[in-house]
């Protein structure tokens, strides 16, 4: 049993077993075994009182801090009644702070506690959603509680009121959506009819129509559904009306990720900056969206703004992919920022982030600095990450052909046997790895041979990388015949 002395010296009794409560006369003080003396309210002194009453409150917080009496309705009435006194009616300006007093204590607003709130709250339910968003600590936050008023509202038959939250509500989350359609009878008749026109309409591709219906149900209370408002936005995105398509995604309440995707895809191919960046907004820094905007932005010239996207993204929730970081590295190499891309380098390292063109541009880059040890410590890093790769064989042989040591290049020769051996996929760079390395070991018959075998491995009868390499390696032997080499024809 538990005893609240509420305003006045009124005391309001819950009993938990039998889920009720009841207010007796006005008292002084509650004895532990459940006697009370009763005395008159003028006896009280105000100050005693106003202590009482805050003794009460502060156990009501304390109260409500349990799940159990969170989600007991008769409880919450109990202490409800305790907070503002049995007999009184709460004006909207007390229901508020109790409110903010509530969710300053820590105590969740959960739909069981808002809904004896709502049963009480009659003054304007705006000023009530604006108390709750105050009250909270987060946009996240003060979403859900908005929500939260929104399913009370509709369980307590204020639709309309919900109505106009709803409106007003940056985030309406499905369940409450689903909560308002089924209040209003006016939408299962008309809108679905509505629905159903416009899907008939999309499938054989009557788009006017389909945007004729979708108008329509502008003018209803609620407005199309986010399934409707997507199926037209893929619809418009796939006959090429981007900017249409976009218009009705914004109005989706719930992101639809793989359309939001598919969006900035489709304005990333144009290069069309500002209209990534709004999309952008949408994407809850998923990884694919941040690729997709960096790409553009390092398009457009726009490298440091994309470094300090990554920067800004790198202690979220979720950080970038391995791949945007690269895509970074790669332009600073190319602008021979060593520093630059080495820092991005190391932000992406301490992600536990990889992306093997950023370490086969940084080793280049290295390579020509002269920084040859520095090059092989990363295409050594690279070859612990992706042992059984192409790229990785390729860095590793570029850095061993770098070097003027004839010892690097007998070495480069072991790499490809090696490559050989374990099946690894030869392509044109490799090859023309091979004929470099028998250039500079002056072994003018293996770099006709295996310029045979790589255009015979490749299909094409003049590899380029391999023909580079095989000119280059006839020039470091003095042989000048390499320009009028021929190619046997394949069969």
């Amino acid at each position: 049993m538990l005893r609240f002395i509420g305003p006045g010296g009124r005391l309001i009794v819950y009993n938990r077993a039998r889920g009720a409560c009841a207010s007796l006369s006005t008292v002084s003080e509650a004895a532990d075994d459940g006697r009370y003396i009763i005395r008159s309210p003028r006896i009280e002194q105000n100050r005693e009182l106003t202590s009482e009453l805050t003794r009460t409150r502060l156990k009501i917080v304390q109260g409500l801090k349990d799940q159990r009496n969170a989600n007991d309705p008769k409880f919450i009435h109990a202490a409800l009644a305790a907070w503002f006194g049995a007999d009184q009616s709460p004006t909207e300006v007390e229901l508020i702070a109790a409110c903010e007093r509530l969710t300053s204590e820590g105590v969740r607003l959960g739909i069981t506690l808002l809904r004896e709130i709502v049963k009480q709250f009659k003054g304007n339910i705006e000023s009530l959603a604006a108390a709750l968003k105050k009250s909270t600590q987060s946009m996240s936050e003060a979403n859900k509680a908005v929500n939260t008023l929104i399913i009370a509202l509709v369980d307590c038959g204020r639709r309309d009121e919900a109505f106009l939250v709803a409106e007003n509500c940056a985030y309406v989350t499905g369940f409450a959506r689903q909560k308002l359609d089924r209040q209003d009878p006016d939408y299962d008749q008309e809108s679905r009819g509505l629905e159903k026109s416009i899907i008939n309409h999309l499938e054989i591709g009557n788009m006017e129509a389909a945007s004729m219906d979708l108008r329509k149900m502008d003018r209803l209370r609620q407005g199309p559904s986010d399934n409707v408002l997507a199926d037209l936005s893929w619809a418009y995105l796939h006959r090429g009306r981007k900017l249409d398509a976009m218009q009705l995604f914004k109005r989706i309440k719930t992101t639809r990720m793989p359309l939001l995707i598919s969006l900035m895809s489709k304005f990333s191919a144009e290069r069309n900056l500002p209209a990534c960046k709004e999309l952008f907004s949408f994407s809850k820094n998923n990884p694919r969206a941040v690729d997709i905007l960096v790409e553009v932005l390092l398009y457009s010239g726009e490298t440091n703004e994309a470094r300090r996207l990554l920067d800004s993204l790198s202690n979220g929730k979720i950080p970038p992919s391995g791949r945007s970081f690269g895509r970074v590295i790669v332009k600073l190499c190319k602008a021979n920022d060593l520093e630059g891309a080495y820092g991005v380098f190391l932000n992406m390292r301490s992600l536990q982030l990889h992306d093997p063109n950023a370490y086969v541009s940084l080793s280049g880059l290295l390579r020509r600095r002269h920084r040859i040890e520095d090059a092989f410590k990363l295409s050594d890093e690279l070859m612990r990450i992706y042992p059984s790769s192409t790229f990785s064989y390729n860095c590793l042989l570029d850095n061993l052909l770098a070097s003027n040591n004839p010892i690097q290049h007998r070495r480069a020769l072991r790499v490809f046997e090696e490559m050989e051996r374990r099946e690894i996929p030869l392509t044109d760079s490799v090859y023309a790895a091979v004929i470099k390395a028998h250039g500079k070991l002056h072994n003018k018959t293996e770099c006709y041979r295996f310029m045979e075998e790589a255009s015979k491995a490749i299909g094409i009868p003049v590899p380029i990388a391999s023909f580079n390499s095989f000119l280059f390696a006839l020039g470091e032997m003095g042989a000048p015949e390499g320009s009028t080499f021929s190619v046997a024809p394949l069969k």
